[in-house]
């Protein structure tokens, strides 16, 4: 899953969505776009978001006339990592892939002074019991 961060100029927060699936995701001056940047500046269909086969994102330029900025460089096409930010004419978008930040998140919870044992154990949410599961994992 993919969230993407979209600021206007001032770095006010416009919108934050969650992508997943296999939608294409149109964005544009053009009602027909699911993610509308109206200004001059932008082209009518500017860029589209793509999840493809192998579980990444791509964003690809439509041939637009200003193009998808990235550090100020022009890109026509761009895997979309964690951490990737794009702007198209006033707006800036910000990609964070959900699954690394909820990995992050669940490993630094766990902590690393846990050492692993093999063993599963099973925790009774309902009562104050845990027991420990019969199976060790070789």
């Amino acid at each position: 899953m993919l969230e993407i961060t979209i600021t206007a100029g001032g770095g006010q927060l416009v919108r934050k969505l969650e992508l997943a699936g296999d939608k294409t995701v149109m964005i544009g001056r053009s009602r027909e776009c699911d993610i509308r940047i109206g200004h001059p500046t932008v082209s009518r269909k500017h860029a589209m978001i793509q999840h493809l086969a192998d579980g990444t994102w791509v964003m690809k330029d439509l041939g637009s006339t200003h193009g998808c900025l990235v550090g100020g460089d022009r890109v026509e096409h761009l895997p979309i990592l964690s951490g990737t930010c794009v702007r198209i004419g006033p707006a800036k978008f910000v990609f964070e892939n959900l699954a690394d930040r909820i990995g992050e998140e669940i490993r630094a919870s766990i902590g690393d002074e846990e050492e692993d044992d093999g063993q599963i154990e099973v925790v009774t949410i309902t009562g104050r019991q845990t027991r420990p599961l019969d199976d060790t994992i070789a």
